[in-house]
């Protein structure tokens, strides 16, 4: 090598003058160049996409009536369990309706037990009167009336009964709304948006958490349309991001949509369309507190391997206009080469044609 790096440093001066009209000087001034051998080598394919961390479930959790929050349980960041009380809605008032209600009940109750010894004594008084009736000693009107009024007691009978279920019913829909007053979570998971605070009026529904399953999380990837057809269930993917420099997250896509959707998840870069056509896939991460859902992630996937391919550095590549050059060193002299390349991992890339195992390329200088 340093034999060779002498005879290059040699025919610098020859190359300087002969190659500033076609293009080869490209190291100016430089005492000597950096090269490496050309080889054979695997080279993953790879495909490069935008994600960001979310939970295989989350839900917005409000009060099923509307009313004044009186309590808020817990905070943001918070783990809560299926079932927990987490907020209380004011229910002075549906308590007053539930003492209103069940004293309803209670007078409907007494109605029908007044109703009940009343329907007792008709019918034994038109007993009474039908054997006289028999015996020819009560006419026939008085027997009619008898029967008029054992019919009216039962009619009143059946209406209080009606009425008593009715006092139920509005009980128990006082009592169902005074539950509903008390907000509970719906699931295990840590509260990540807190959407009011106490003392506000809420209208049945609005939410005021938003709760998630911190527990299965997953990073949604958007796939560039360009390569929804290299994209498998399956395949393994390498999940970075800027926020832990050098951590590297192993993981494997679980599920891809069944449609192409516009791109949701945007970067820094303002000339970024939200328009692009992408496919999402989800690729299922351990938990860990130090991941929060909707956090920016970079996302590799592995499509497939490529042995026995022509693998150079990338800083051996240069690009002048559309074309790709290499620097070649051959024979003592520095040339330039197009080349084609193919596949990139990391800081190496393929070079498909062009080049020969065993050329050196100048990769920068010494």
């Amino acid at each position: 090598m340093i034999s060779r790096r002498r005879l290059i440093s040699s025919v610098i001066p020859v190359i300087l003058l002969g190659g500033l009209a076609s293009g080869f000087l490209v190291w100016h001034n430089r005492s000597s160049f950096k090269t490496e051998i050309t080889q054979l080598g695997s080279i993953n394919f790879t495909i490069s996409a935008n994600g960001k961390i979310a939970s295989s479930e989350q839900v917005e959790v409000g009060p099923k009536v509307g009313g004044l929050v009186s309590e808020l349980m817990v905070k943001e960041g918070d783990m809560v369990h299926a079932g927990q009380i987490i907020a209380r809605l004011d229910d002075q008032e549906l308590k007053a309706r539930l003492r209103q209600a069940s004293s309803s009940v209670e007078q409907a109750r007494t109605t029908i037990d007044v109703g009940q010894v009343q329907v007792a004594q008709s019918d034994d008084q038109l007993a009474r009167v039908q054997r006289l009736f028999d015996s020819g000693v009560a006419p026939r009107a008085e027997l009619d009336d008898a029967h008029h009024a054992a019919n009216l007691r039962a009619a009143q009978l059946r209406t209080a009964a009606a009425a008593h279920r009715e006092a139920q019913a509005s009980l128990g829909y006082i009592r169902t709304q005074l539950d509903n007053t008390v907000v509970h979570a719906p699931l295990n998971g840590r509260v990540i948006i807190k959407h009011r605070e106490r003392g506000q009026v809420v209208p049945a529904g609005d939410p005021l958490y938003t709760i998630a399953d911190s527990m299965n999380l997953f990073v949604r990837a958007e796939v560039d349309e360009s390569d929804a057809g290299k994209t498998k269930i399956g395949m393994p993917a390498i999940i970075t991001s800027d926020a832990f420099p050098g951590r590297k997250i192993a993981g494997n896509i679980s599920k891809i949509a069944w449609r192409v959707g516009r791109k949701r998840v945007l970067t820094d870069n303002p000339a970024e369309m939200t328009d692009t056509k992408v496919l999402e896939a989800e690729i299922p991460i351990p938990p860990d507190p130090q991941l929060r859902i909707g956090m920016a992630m970079d996302v590799k996937i592995n499509t497939g391997q490529k042995d026995k391919a022509l693998l150079i550095s990338r800083s051996a590549v240069q690009r002048r206009g559309q074309d790709i050059l290499v620097l070649v060193v051959k024979n003592g002299v520095v040339e330039e080469r197009p080349v084609q390349l193919g596949a990139f991992e990391g800081q190496i890339v393929e070079v498909t044609a062009g080049l020969q195992p065993g050329e050196a390329v100048v990769v920068g200088k010494e």
